[in-house]
């Protein structure tokens, strides 16, 4: 697993606007208004992906050197009437990588264990 910075059209890093929830680094979470979708497409053009399948995590990041954070859309206040989100409490499966930020991304292993998020 490697890690990439996603780019611009033009080559230029991507940002996205937003807020940090807090100032703790490995507590942190990033909120946006900026799409999903949105943040796919330019992760999917930087890395040259062009198949739907494609195993891509996003994480927020201030610095090429920054933990990875998770990033929150925010919702607008007129939704269609689906699903778009799952939050899920206590399962392996729905790590955010909270550890592995707090370790400094050396456990778990992030040869054997993907972007270093435990699986069962």
């Amino acid at each position: 697993t490697d890690w990439e910075w996603a780019k611009n059209a033009d080559g230029s890093d991507y940002t996205i606007n937003g807020y940090w929830w807090s100032s703790i680094s490995h507590k942190n979470m990033f909120y946006t208004d900026a799409k999903p979708d949105a943040i796919k497409e330019r992760c999917n053009e930087t890395l040259g992906v062009t198949h739907e399948t494609a195993d891509i995590t996003y994480f927020a990041a201030d610095t090429r050197a920054s933990y990875n954070h998770t990033i929150w859309n925010n919702d607008s206040a007129a939704q269609p009437n689906k699903i778009n989100k799952v939050i899920v409490f206590g399962d392996s499966l729905s790590d955010t990588g909270n550890i592995f930020n707090a370790s400094q991304w050396r456990f778990p292993n992030p040869n054997s264990w993907f972007l270093g998020h435990f699986s069962n």
